[in-house]
């Protein structure tokens, strides 16, 4: 499966999306977690990511060891791959899902201003005129 698929997956899991959704993907992503919390069952440490992504979905390091957890199962599962692709296929089909790989980084000295957002419309003023 391509590098794309994981992450908005894993985010739409952790983030229990579907407590905000209409009624069709709501039961998308409930039938997508059943699939996936019936495989993590047998995966201790599988499981453990996944409640750990729910517990806190804003942190970056969980989603991604929530990632690498659907990843390892669907390398070594391929009906497990199938399943995992099919119901994204339905959930992605009602939802815009946040890409958590599109995130700013700010390293190093910073001696101007910095914006940090995602859509701006208009102008975007620092200081007086």
């Amino acid at each position: 499966m391509d590098e794309q698929f994981w992450t908005p997956v894993a985010v739409a899991l952790a983030t229990k999306t579907a407590e905000t959704l209409a009624e069709g993907a709501k039961s998308a992503i409930t039938a997508l977690m059943a699939v996936v919390r019936r495989r993590f069952e047998r995966r201790p440490d599988a499981q453990a990511a996944l409640d750990a992504a729910e517990a806190d979905p804003s942190d970056p390091g969980r989603i991604q060891a929530l990632t690498t957890a659907l990843r390892t199962a669907a390398a070594a599962d391929p009906d497990f791959a199938e399943a995992l692709r099919a119901g994204w296929r339905e959930v992605s089909a009602h939802i815009e899902v946040p890409d958590a790989g599109n995130v700013n980084h700010i390293t190093g000295a910073i001696t101007g201003n910095v914006v940090q957002a995602r859509d701006i419309s208009g102008g975007v003023t620092f200081g007086q005129r």
